[in-house]
């Protein structure tokens, strides 16, 4: 979300407000995240296409694009609380309502870190499991970035370190 969102115990007066003025910076954000969802998913299935046919692979093949699946839904499900708000506030929706998207949203990265969390384990099982050429250092830090995404206060540098580990692979 754009500029310093509200947080759980902003009052609906000053939800509403928020999101009436930042209505811009919220519609730009949850396009973002519609264009991250399939991006996420392409990468999934471009790392898990350089896996071998055996069993093993075949099983954290699946896992990795299953859980790109999952991380692609939460960014939608995000972009969608982001464009209800926008809406929300432009419209005067009544207080109640947006204060609980509002909370809603703020605490909506949980499931943003968590389903990336998973996908770098499924990554890290994919490339240390041997079945994909590609140097095993990749795969030992999806592992440590993985474990830092379901831990709060690690999370925000495992974000960033991610969403660099993505851009590496994908060169």
């Amino acid at each position: 979300s754009g500029g310093n969102t509200p947080d759980v115990r902003t009052s609906a007066v000053d939800v509403a407000s928020f999101y009436g003025t930042h209505s811009t910076q919220e519609f730009v954000s949850a396009l973002l995240l519609v264009l991250a969802a399939p991006t996420v998913v392409l990468f999934a299935v471009s790392l898990a296409s350089n896996a071998s046919a055996d069993h093993v692979g075949s099983v954290w093949r699946v896992a990795l694009i299953a859980s790109a699946g999952v991380v692609a839904a939460t960014f939608l499900i995000g972009a969608s609380i982001q464009v209800t708000l926008a809406d929300a506030g432009n419209d005067h929706v009544s207080g109640a309502a947006i204060r609980a998207l509002s909370m809603l949203n703020s605490d909506l990265y949980l499931a943003f870190n968590a389903a990336i969390g998973v996908m770098m384990l499924c990554a890290s099982g994919l490339l240390l499991s041997g079945h994909v050429t590609r140097p095993r250092w990749l795969g030992w830090s999806a592992l440590v970035l993985g474990i830092a995404l379901l831990f709060r206060y690690a999370n925000l540098p495992a974000v960033v370190l991610t969403a660099i580990w993505i851009g590496l692979l994908s060169v």
